[in-house]
């Protein structure tokens, strides 16, 4: 997975705003109304079976089911909202 710029920028604001900047991102699969979508935490640490990335200083902990949908992808920040491009699921919403 890559993460550009724009996403790695807004995600170190968002951890220092929240008073988390020994903090990481865990990313994983959360249901979705049409299908699995991917969900951003803010969390301490990383779940027991996470890949950790590390990306220009910021913890990021992919969780087992998240790892292969976004091995392609690159995760952006764009227009107020995180976008993951190129991962299998990028079009799975129908809501």
């Amino acid at each position: 997975m890559k993460i550009t710029h724009a996403a790695i920028k807004k995600f170190k604001n968002t951890l220092a705003d929240n008073g988390a900047k020994n903090s990481g991102i865990r990313i994983a699969l959360s249901a979705g109304c049409c299908g699995p979508l991917f969900g951003l935490e803010v969390v301490e640490k990383g779940k027991s079976g996470d890949k950790i990335i590390v990306k220009d200083g910021i913890n990021f902990f992919l969780s087992p089911d998240a790892e292969k949908p976004l091995e392609n992808a690159v995760l952006d920040f764009s227009e107020d909202s995180f976008v993951f491009k190129g991962s299998p699921l990028e079009k799975s919403s129908c809501c």
